[in-house]
């Protein structure tokens, strides 16, 4: 009995080549992100804006909790005041550091960058931290990821395809 049909070889390098565009794809998308983000650093003004409150959410999987800190934040843009909330994208098993950075937080001073056609949308603290460029490192080990999984099975592929390999 077969558990692959036959000529099942074959696949492999097909396989692997579409898995290597598969990380191509998502490497280009990545690096379109980290050339957006750049770009929004270096060319979207900066307001000060001050911490009003903040509060820690948490997350439970398998008996296990990890805590996050959400902070509100007011910055000001031509005399308008606006508020935005940042955080709550990294979860950490230190729920008593993020009780009292959440506790501590509300009066502190940040930096907000925003979009001066839309101010409502600012990121805080931006700069080149984890936080800020988190889709394109996301997509950089993915895609990294998917390059090695491509690569070995083309090569796989070649190997069986050489020797005369059928899958069972």
């Amino acid at each position: 009995m077969r558990i692959f049909p036959e000529r099942a070889r074959e696949w492999g390098v097909p396989l692997g080549k579409g898995f290597l565009l598969i990380a191509a794809g998502m490497l280009l998308i990545g690096v379109g992100a980290f050339a957006w983000k750049a770009w929004m650093l270096e060319r979207w003004p900066r307001a000060e804006g001050v911490v009003l409150s903040a509060r820690v959410e948490r997350s439970s999987i398998d008996d296990q909790t990890t805590c996050s800190a959400v902070y509100s934040v007011q910055y000001s843009v031509r005399g308008k005041n606006f508020t935005t909330e940042t955080g709550g994208h990294i979860f950490s098993g230190d729920c008593a550091g993020a009780e009292a950075d959440a506790k501590a937080a509300p009066g502190h001073k940040v930096v907000t960058l925003y979009d001066e056609d839309n101010p409502r949308g600012a990121h805080v603290n931006p700069g080149f931290n984890m936080e800020f460029f988190l889709v394109s490192f996301i997509l950089s080990i993915l895609s990294l990821a998917f390059a090695a999984v491509g690569l070995a099975t083309w090569k796989l592929g070649l190997w069986m395809d050489r020797r005369g390999i059928e899958l069972p």
